[in-house]
């Protein structure tokens, strides 16, 4: 009996709509089977828990832990948890995140 080869959702990016503000939204790229399958994410909209890792350069478990400690909002949509990008957006600001590393100093 043979196996079949495990499958991978393949490299995930996110990247953020510059300059940052108020309406700034995302843009997430996966790519599955060599093919890339673009989504954008506007300012009220939601993500999942992998693209809010990847949107903030943790870890999935990271991204659980802020969830438990309250730093992080999740809603539950027909039956999958999200991660509304408002919050992210938020806690981006109060970690210093949201600025350009020309602005840092």
């Amino acid at each position: 009996m043979s196996r079949k080869p495990k499958t991978s959702k393949g490299p995930l990016q996110v990247y953020w709509d510059n300059p940052p503000g108020p309406k700034q939204g995302v843009t997430i790229e996966r790519i599955v089977r060599g093919h890339v399958f673009t989504r954008r994410v506007e300012h009220g909209g939601l993500v999942s828990p992998t693209e809010a890792a990847n949107a903030l350069n943790v870890t999935r478990v990271w991204i659980y832990r802020l969830i438990g400690d309250g730093k992080l909002k999740m809603v539950k949509k027909k039956g999958q948890f999200a991660i509304p990008l408002s919050s992210l957006k938020e806690y981006r600001h109060a970690r210093g995140d949201d600025k350009g590393p020309w602005l840092k100093g």
